[in-house]
């Protein structure tokens, strides 16, 4: 069994999410974390896409059917120099043809977390069709420097994660 990853350096890095296995990603480093063999009865995959003390984000895929999102933010947390302020995450299937999507969350943030921990939580539902394109998923983050103003809004996209299939 094989697993796909790789990395593409732009400003708007993507990455191949795995069919097993937790995978971290520490800016534009991405590290595998563990990856167990597949068990007929193992039919959740979690996959960590960013974590850097309690900010954290990542997806869970059940039975490659409902999939759940979630992340959180500190913004009393110095993050290489920054403080996360919220975090936004998105689930879609893009259209085959490249215009429009087949199924789209829209974007769903979380609380301004001045003065703690803040979370979002998305469930989206994959369509039963098994030639649809994979499930997609996205976050970024606003962020201002740390112990500074509050940002105007500054987004910053560091990586999307793509359902494959294992190979044979």
């Amino acid at each position: 069994m094989k697993v796909l990853f790789r990395m593409r350096k732009s400003k708007k890095s993507k990455v191949i999410m795995p069919a097993i296995g937790v995978y971290a990603a520490q800016g534009n480093t991405f590290e595998k974390n563990a990856v167990d063999e597949i068990r007929p009865n193992q039919l959740k995959v979690e996959t960590i896409l960013y974590q850097s003390g309690p900010n954290l984000v990542k997806s869970t895929e059940y039975y490659q059917l409902k999939y759940v999102g979630y992340g959180q933010v500190d913004g009393t947390y110095n993050d290489n120099g920054r403080s996360l302020y919220k975090v936004y995450i998105r689930y879609y299937i893009p259209h085959p043809s490249g215009s429009g999507y087949i199924k789209d969350t829209g974007w769903h943030g979380s609380d301004w977390a001045v003065f703690g921990l803040e979370s979002v939580t998305l469930t989206f539902y994959d369509v039963i069709d098994p030639f649809a394109p994979p499930v997609r998923f996205t976050y970024y983050f606003e962020y201002g420097p740390y112990g500074g103003p509050l940002p105007l809004g500054i987004p910053m996209t560091t990586a999307e994660a793509v359902q494959t299939q294992p190979e044979m």
